[in-house]
């Protein structure tokens, strides 16, 4: 987004994009997103993060059935958010141990 405004969307980006709908009912599955844009899995995966990086509010559930979608409200995307900030806090836990493990392993421990 710049200046508060949403930005262009790239071509994967469009393709993905035209299938999303409003509301948590309307989600589309990674496969459904698949089979209709032709493009595979990490491209789809980085077509929606690229989209979000945009601005565009595009939740999304893990959970069974699982699936993407445009937020409906406020109270949705700022539940999403929050989804987000957690799985931030692994990522950052993650990286902190496995710098504290490199480390160890370029000053000569076994990797494993």
């Amino acid at each position: 987004m710049k200046n508060g405004k949403l930005t262009k969307l790239n071509g994967d980006e469009i393709r993905v994009f035209q299938y999303l709908k409003r509301g948590a009912k309307n989600r589309r599955s990674r496969d459904f997103l698949i089979q209709k844009t032709g493009l595979d899995d990490r491209r789809v995966r980085r077509a929606i993060a690229g989209i979000r990086a945009k601005g565009y509010p595009v939740c999304s559930i893990t959970a069974k059935p699982g699936g993407y979608w445009l937020c409906d409200d406020a109270a949705q995307l700022r539940e999403f958010i929050g989804q987000l900030e957690v799985q931030k806090e692994w990522f950052a836990k993650a990286i902190k141990k496995l710098r504290a493990r490199l480390q160890e392993v370029e000053n000569g421990k076994v990797l494993f």
